[in-house]
């Protein structure tokens, strides 16, 4: 597993423990470097997976930084996302996400969820998971578009989840949110917010 910093350099991640992430100078190596080092520290990633009957557990961060097959790069991004052709993570480092808790309530702040840009980096890596260790059912499950139409709100808005692997992960990333004490999603919409770090929810303190 590799980061492209905002210098456009590639750095190959390990995991140190308690490493001084005060010496790291790249904002985005940084906070990138923060949020795997806690993911590994605190098995947040570890999921349970159900085949059938029979359920497992996989340690889905120790399992990608171990990969030594596929170059797993993770990138700056203004959004988040995983592209499968080149197993590349787009990540927003300084934005987490707000969200209607119930898709079929207005915005009032008890129906308000939050996730840290943490919690969005999970997310992009159990979609890389899937597609190295599950490619099959990966690409069955993203050709599947029966989910769309299902979560439509009071305005005639859509915010059903695209495919039925965004249906399968936000389950899975839920497992994550509720480790790190944040909301769980239950659709598809939601909007960028900066926060004041990347392992928080905490809005961002404007200058």
């Amino acid at each position: 597993m590799r980061i492209k910093t905002l210098a456009n350099q590639y750095v190959h991640y390990e995991y140190v423990l308690d490493r001084n992430h005060d010496l790291i100078e790249d904002r985005f190596l940084r906070n990138t470097t923060i949020a795997l080092d806690f993911l590994v520290k605190t098995c947040a990633l570890t999921i349970s997976f159900e085949e059938g009957e029979h359920s497992y557990r996989v340690d889905v961060i120790t399992v990608l930084v171990a990969d030594v097959d596929n170059t797993i790069t993770i990138i700056p991004a203004q959004k988040n996302g995983y592209s499968p052709s080149h197993n590349t993570v787009l990540f927003y480092d300084t934005y987490g996400v707000v969200f209607r808790k119930n898709y079929k309530k207005k915005w009032f702040s008890r129906n308000k969820g939050y996730n840290s840009p943490v919690s969005l980096l999970s997310h992009e890596l159990i979609h890389c998971y899937n597609e190295l260790y599950d490619t099959e059912e990966y690409h069955h499950r993203k050709k599947n578009h029966s989910s769309k139409g299902e979560k439509i709100d009071a305005d005639g808005y859509d915010l059903s989840f695209p495919n039925s692997e965004e249906v399968f992960v936000i389950k899975i990333a839920n497992q994550v949110a509720s480790r790190l004490g944040e909301d769980r999603r239950s659709n598809y919409g939601r909007s960028y917010y900066p926060t004041r770090g990347v392992l928080t929810v905490e809005k961002a303190i404007k200058d």
